[in-house]
């Protein structure tokens, strides 16, 4: 029986005991006798036992087995992980609960009855919580022993085949439902069904959202079907790229309680652009089942209607499916042999389990991922299944027994040891799993950091760098790698293709006055991007100065990558335009300006006499010249190498739009 009521203040025996939460300062007054009992506090949700005498407040840690579900993975505003005093950390858009000199409280004084488990065609029922301050009666003793049982077959490794036949059989299943086999490792997700796909929306107009990427917004029709609504922010470098050139990132939201979608927004893109800055389009999307401002707590109906909505979605795969479909039919510039998934926190967990189910993505990159839900939920699985969230945790967890072995492409892992929300542990379990399946897997980890600037420094360019190895190794010799072409984005201006990819040869740098003829490709190293990207930034001095150093002045600034064989030392970039007049080189020699080449946003030349340093693989370069020169100057670039101990030379053209 639970009851519920207003307080007014009064005084005398028996009076309302007024409460202040040492934690946030909210004052509550209850209006009967709790002493011994667990009280929840509605404004931070942190729990105490109330003292039977005089004695203060006692502090429930969050690992107290009575949490109802655990707070959700925190959205990648969150800089650093809360101090274990704080409130669980909540989704940063979630506004605090208003102090309030009045509250409800729920008292539970003999066990509710069972619950019952809704039919498949049925919304779940669930017993609502509705107080911001909840005190806890006694635990049933029979679920009290059948958790002990289950945490013990957890650490065993039996809690996923525990957790189908009884837990969803606390919520009134019926015996063949609780008793249905469990699904095998290799059949697919996407079980329930074929995936219905919207009338997918042409690419959105193009805006510069900073110097060099170019932002399409599109959005999907809407309807009560999983996947058809939502918004696709399509990314791509300034400028056309020819059919099939660019490698592109899939990337969801972080930040969901992962029994909930989540929707982008402008506080995701620190997680977009640097794959753009790169070379790579970005599709981000939004995942069906976003709670919006609700608690994540069951008793919510906002809440339980978002993870209705997303457990229909299959957990964000559905949406990741129509973002797929969309790249494929309406962006052309993206080669749908090199498409990759990745994410942070909540979506690193979607982007693996997307990958699990996609054999045509190329890569996963995922950073901090939650990987064991059943782990990660533990004490809330019987409250999970009672609800009819069961598949969330279970058909939806990356790791569980022996999911992760579908995955059939490369897969980069990124975790700081530091990590005070996302235990690093468990991607390392995660990571010597699917070694044991003989995948392809790299893992990074950094001593120390946090949950969420480490990931956007040092994780996603250790990721970049990793893409970039992958993406040249699924390029086939029909689709090179990404090259602008004389293919338009929206609203964009069509400017003349370069041919760096193309293997013709093409006059480069001028030498003592004349045009020298540099191939494309020598030995196995080949340029292949090389564009103008602004003149909108002041990075390096005048007659010698240094990349850096800036001198009030705009400089020229151009994109270049190259495809470079193992035992390669890139000795020096040049520029040049055809009037001999304007030259520029990473070792100024009297007659040329200098040529500011920069590797990540730092300076890649150590001095003018070293060369620029030994690579191989896919590598990206910003090259910053001195002065400001007219649109359709066409310029040269040089780029002298030592293959092997051998020198060669390899150059490509491109025209200032």
């Amino acid at each position: 029986m639970m009851a519920t009521r207003s307080v007014a203040p009064s005084a005398g025996p028996g009076s309302p005991l007024k409460l202040t939460c040492p934690c946030c300062g909210k004052v509550h007054e209850l209006p009967f006798d709790v002493a011994g009992r667990k009280v929840r506090c509605g404004g931070c949700g942190e729990k105490y036992r109330m003292p039977k005498g005089d004695g203060p407040l006692v502090r429930i840690p969050r690992d107290d087995a009575t949490v109802v579900l655990p707070g959700p993975i925190p959205a990648p505003r969150k800089a650093e992980a809360p101090p274990k005093a704080k409130p669980r950390p909540r989704p940063a858009r979630e506004p605090e609960p208003e102090p309030s000199s009045e509250f409800e409280v729920v008292v539970e004084d003999v066990a509710p009855p069972p619950r019952a488990m809704p039919t498949p065609a049925a919304p779940p029922k669930v017993r609502r919580r509705p107080g911001p301050i909840m005190a806890e009666g006694k635990a049933d003793w029979k679920k009290t022993a059948v958790s002990a049982v289950l945490t013990v077959a957890f650490v065993l490794g039996l809690g996923g085949r525990i957790y189908r036949r009884y837990l969803r059989a606390q919520g009134g299943a019926t015996t063949a439902t609780a008793s249905a086999p469990s699904p095998s490792p290799d059949a697919p997700a996407s079980a329930p069904g074929p995936i219905a796909m919207p009338p997918l929306p042409e690419v959105g107009p193009g805006r510069a959202i900073e110097p060099g990427v170019v932002l399409h917004e599109s959005r999907l029709p809407g309807g009560d079907a999983p996947g058809w609504g939502g918004k696709l922010w399509l990314y791509l470098p300034e400028g056309e790229h020819a059919p099939r050139s660019l490698p592109c990132v899939m990337i969801t939201a972080a930040g969901s309680t992962l029994l909930t979608g989540n929707s982008i927004g402008e506080d995701s893109r620190p997680e977009h652009v640097p794959y753009v800055r790169a070379g790579f389009a970005v599709l981000a999307y939004d995942m069906d089942g976003d709670p919006g401002d609700a608690r994540p707590n069951p008793g919510d109906a906002r809440f339980r209607e978002a993870a209705r909505k997303f457990l229909a979605a299959r957990a964000g795969l559905v949406n990741a499916h129509v973002a797929m479909e969309f790249l494929r039919a309406k962006v052309p510039q993206v080669d749908p042999d090199r498409i990759f998934a990745a994410g942070h926190s909540s979506a690193g967990t979607a982007a693996l389990i997307f990958a699990e189910e996609e054999p045509r993505l190329k890569g996963c990159v995922a950073y901090a991922p939650a990987t064991n839900l059943i782990k990660r939920f533990g004490p809330s699985l019987p409250e999970i299944g009672a609800n009819g969230w069961g598949d969330l945790v279970d058909r939806y967890s990356p790791m569980n027994e022996g999911r992760e072995r579908r995955i059939a492409c490369p897969v980069f892992l990124f975790h700081a040891e530091g990590d005070e929300i996302a235990p690093a542990a468990d991607t390392h379990a995660f990571a010597g799993s699917l070694r044991s399946y003989g995948k392809d897997v790299r893992l990074e980890t950094i001593p120390g950091g946090d949950h969420y600037e480490s990931m956007l420094d040092p994780g996603i360019p250790k990721a970049i760098a990793w893409l970039r190895e992958v993406a040249a190794r699924a390029a086939s010799p029909a689709t090179p790698a990404p090259a602008p072409a004389a293919v338009a984005t929206a609203k964009a201006p069509v400017k003349e293709a370069h041919p760096a990819a193309a293997g013709a040869d093409r006059l480069v740098p001028m030498r003592d006055g004349r045009p020298v003829v540099l191939p494309a490709t020598a030995a196995g190293a080949m340029i292949a991007n090389f564009r103008f990207v602004d003149a909108a930034q002041d990075r390096v001095g005048t007659g010698g100065g240094s990349a850096g150093r800036p001198d009030g002045r705009n400089d020229m600034h151009f994109y270049v990558e190259l495809d470079l064989p193992p035992g390669t030392t890139v000795d020096q970039m040049s520029l040049a335009v055809d009037d001999d007049q304007h030259r520029w080189g990473t070792r100024p020699d009297g007659r040329s300006r200098f040529l500011g080449v920069e590797r990540d946003g730092r300076p890649a030349i150590p001095g003018f006499a070293e060369p620029i340093g030994a690579f191989s693989g896919r590598q990206a370069f910003d090259l910053y010249g001195e002065s400001d020169l007219p649109p359709r100057t066409a310029f040269r670039l040089g780029v002298a190498l030592t293959i092997d101990g051998r020198p060669a030379e390899i150059g490509a053209v491109c025209v200032r739009p």
